[in-house]
């Protein structure tokens, strides 16, 4: 199973099907997978995660205050 799996697939349908056994296992391991790869990838970047999801995260409060963007998506497909 690959990443792009799970890419279109609406979020209800989702959950319904990546809740059986055999789907979210298979979910797990490419979940796992890709965690292992970015780790990897920060470490030999010398990225501190904790650092940057906290940038990252204070910058998307910035950006997108939730009393403007609260249940509403920022952009159009």
């Amino acid at each position: 199973m690959k990443a792009e799996c799970f890419q279109w697939v609406r979020a209800d349908p989702a959950v319904d099907e990546f809740s059986r056994p055999d789907p979210k296992r298979r979910a797990a391991e490419e979940i796992s997978d890709v965690l292992v790869y970015l780790l990897r990838l920060a470490d030999v970047l010398e990225i501190d995660i904790a650092k940057a999801v906290t940038e990252k995260m204070e910058d998307s409060r910035r950006r997108f205050a939730t009393d403007e963007f609260q249940g509403v998506a920022p952009f159009k497909l």
